[in-house]
């Protein structure tokens, strides 16, 4: 397990800029040069102030099965600080058969897209992933899955036990002709 405060120096503060930290671990993850399979973010309100991707550019095995999991919804969360109206505070590209649970993404207000599931640059298909015990707040879009406008598709994904809440316009916004089974 990667530790993205004891590994990559995150404060979780909430005053703190974390954007690079967390940029860092994401890297780590994808990394062929680290073993690990999951990103733990341990409790803390990290400040992100631009997007953060996480980009699978290695197909062989390092964009299947891969986590990034909080210590819980309650006091574990992803606080957007940002100005890029119409931007995604964390891209997914390429990432299949992944865990994203445990966490609280709040885009303070801001007219965002909180995750962004995609493959645009990455390599594996974006599909067989699990959103559970998270929270999509405060922005415009809280999970967006697929894009039609590279063809690309998202399906067989889990979301279970999440909430959404003060999202205006979708809590959960399928993009593609094949997201199906979600």
């Amino acid at each position: 397990w990667l530790n993205v405060k004891t590994n990559f120096g995150a404060v979780g503060d909430g005053v703190t800029d974390d954007t690079i930290a967390f940029q860092y671990a994401l890297n780590a993850l994808e990394s062929a040069s680290s073993h690990a399979s999951v990103l733990y973010i341990p409790a803390g309100t990290y400040k992100i102030t631009s997007s953060l991707n996480y980009i699978s550019t290695n197909c062989s095995t390092y964009c299947t099965g891969k986590s990034i999991i909080g210590e819980s919804p309650t006091n574990t969360i992803l606080k957007w600080h940002g100005t890029a109206t119409g931007s995604a505070m964390l891209t997914l590209d390429g990432i299949n058969r992944m865990q994203f649970n445990r966490l609280t993404l709040d885009g303070s207000g801001a007219q965002i897209t909180l995750v962004n599931e995609t493959m645009h640059q990455g390599c594996c298909y974006d599909g067989s992933n699990e959103y559970t015990d998270d929270v999509f707040e405060n922005a415009a879009i809280g999970l967006q899955a697929g894009d039609n406008t590279v063809g690309c598709c998202s399906a067989e994904t889990k979301v279970d036990r999440d909430t959404f809440a003060n999202l205006t316009k979708a809590g959960i916004s399928l993009e593609d002709w094949n997201a199906v089974d979600w």
